[in-house]
């Protein structure tokens, strides 16, 4: 397969898929009603899934979807908390996404008497309604909606995160830039005990030593990017891995270092709130970061692994001709 393409075109992600491009078009109408979806301030991970639901909901009525803060004096959800308030500007604050992604309504209305789509995957009051003529489970099932989705969202990246990542990686993997070869590890730990199974440092390096034998690496050809939101899940995976393995840390933990942490696991809501949005700019520069291997250990019940595969699947993979690899270890949403 051809090498992949340098960091600032793997990020210039167009939109490729018949259904992305579907998406985009729709979101254009400007003749139709629209909805607004407030953001759930749940994982970052979880609140870009759920806006994928609230726009195949919106279609669903024949709606386009903005995102914005509710209009209305009395709501609880407030600005979203990953919503960096230094790096944003007061107009993106009050649209959700715009900051790192771009308006995701290009049609210019002042949406003040928009109906309010929200689902909340959490509060059975606002359940989520469904889109049964667009997600039929046969032609366009839920998993290839949220690559769609993804694949739109994430084609207008924003510079800004862009530059963080940028500023990242040599950090993360020294003057040399992002080694050959490299191998992805998603290491989900911290509160995810509570809605899946944790699996074992062991249960991720057979992964991903099954990658590099697969791709006929010896040990000293071997670099494995581990990202991970607990210290512990990076430190293990390290002492771990053979020695002529090279390792590289996520760099988030690092920066939120000064975050203080309420559990004894990382916890990304407090983390976003107490670094006003900080957080939310920096677990985007390393999933960017992420996204520079060409191998993935993922576990795809977490919303964060499964994001990482829809990208995978529909932007790594159409560039390169599929010369991705992924080995899942808990599989989540089909």
């Amino acid at each position: 397969p051809p090498p992949p393409p340098p960091f600032s075109e793997r990020t210039n992600m167009t939109i490729r898929s018949h259904l992305a491009k579907r998406l985009h078009s729709w979101q254009r109408k400007c003749d139709l009603p629209v909805e607004f979806h407030e953001m759930n301030n749940y994982g970052l991970g979880s609140d870009l899934h759920t806006w994928s639901q609230a726009l195949c909901n919106a279609m669903e009525m024949g709606h386009t979807l903005h995102v914005k803060l509710n209009p209305k004096p009395n709501s609880t959800r407030g600005s979203w908390i990953y919503t960096d308030l230094k790096l944003c500007s007061k107009a993106e604050v009050r649209q959700p996404l715009a900051c790192y992604f771009g308006p995701q309504n290009s049609c210019g209305k002042e949406y003040a008497s928009m109906t309010r789509i929200n689902y909340d995957p959490e509060d059975p009051k606002r359940h989520n309604p469904g889109c049964p003529s667009i997600i039929d489970e046969k032609h366009i099932t839920t998993s290839k909606f949220r690559a769609a989705s993804m694949e739109l969202l994430f084609s207008h990246v924003d510079r800004r995160v862009i530059s963080e990542a940028e500023r990242l990686i040599p950090r993360v993997f020294g003057a040399d830039g992002v080694p050959k070869n490299l191998i992805t590890v998603h290491i989900r730990w911290g509160d995810k005990y509570t809605e899946m199974k944790l699996l074992t440092i062991d249960n991720y390096l057979e992964a991903a030593k099954k990658l590099a034998r697969a791709r006929g690496l010896d040990d000293a050809q071997v670099s494995v990017y581990v990202a991970s939101d607990d210290a512990r899940a990076l430190q293990g995976f390290r002492r771990a891995a053979p020695p002529g393995w090279k390792v590289f840390d996520d760099p988030m933990l690092g920066d939120l270092r000064a975050v203080p942490m309420h559990k004894t696991y990382f916890d990304h809501v407090f983390a976003a709130r107490m670094s006003q949005g900080y957080e939310g700019v920096e677990s985007l520069a390393s999933l960017l970061i992420s996204l520079e291997a060409e191998d993935f250990v993922l576990t795809t019940g977490s919303n964060w692994s499964r994001l990482i595969n829809e990208l995978r699947l529909s932007v790594l993979d159409p560039r390169c001709g599929g010369c991705t690899k992924m080995i899942d270890l808990l599989e989540g949403e089909s």
